[in-house]
């Protein structure tokens, strides 16, 4: 029976800079082509659950794929947990000395997704919106902050009767900080204020996540050296 416990990875998979700043950039977007409160709120929805669809859809095929393949017991949860690790200490390492270790893994779709923003904002017809937030949960998996855990998870839950559930648990757990910052920042005041923090605290946040990615990490390792999970 896998523990409820390892939910947790979610929030830490759902505080990556790169899915809540994606989402800062298109409201503030929106609040440029003068679209009001409420709509932001509906089309912010749309958004998340865009993001949602996509980031269970390929969870569920990674998943899929774990099932059928004959691997060491777990293979998947201690490759994901030592690519925590590993992204976890590089970015304490960067955040001592900028640039000693690259993080970010060359991805033409991110491009792709902020350019889709830019020209959707203008028209915010909810499938375009859907189909910008399925592009970022598509882009958040090989994303060096998130891809580790989120593996980490689904190899834990591969081998039980219940992985649906608890993937579709994952991800509404992964949305919460991306719908925290929808009801936050649905003042263009405050959006405008969100993205100067995270220009001003970016380093101390990935100071503070890769902490968290490497005690998960070594927890997880342990657990399962000890075979408690």
């Amino acid at each position: 029976m896998v523990n409820p416990s390892i939910l947790l990875l979610a929030l830490l998979d759902g505080l990556n800079l790169c899915a809540l700043t994606l989402l800062a950039l298109f409201i503030s977007l929106m609040f440029l082509y003068n679209v009001s409160r409420g709509k932001v709120l509906l089309l912010g929805f749309a958004y998340i659950a865009g993001v949602y669809i996509s980031y269970f859809t390929t969870g569920l095929g990674v998943a899929l794929l774990a099932i059928s393949l004959p691997l060491i017991p777990h293979f998947l949860s201690r490759v994901g947990a030592g690519l925590m690790l590993f992204f976890g200490a590089a970015n304490i390492v960067n955040y001592f000395r900028a640039g000693t270790i690259p993080t970010m893994i060359p991805n033409s779709l991110g491009k792709k997704v902020v350019g889709y923003m830019r020209s959707f904002s203008k028209g915010t017809s909810f499938p375009a919106v859907i189909f910008v937030g399925t592009l970022v949960g598509l882009h958040n998996f090989p994303c060096a902050c998130t891809g580790g855990i989120y593996m980490t998870f689904i190899g834990l839950i591969s081998s039980s009767s219940l992985f649906l559930p608890y993937l579709a648990a994952y991800n509404l757990v992964f949305v919460i900080p991306l719908l925290a910052i929808l009801l936050f920042c649905s003042s263009k005041t405050v959006t405008l204020r969100f993205r100067k923090w995270r220009e001003t605290s970016e380093d101390r946040v990935k100071l503070f996540i890769g902490t968290l990615m490497m005690g998960g990490g070594f927890v997880i390792l342990s657990l399962l050296a000890l075979g408690l999970i």
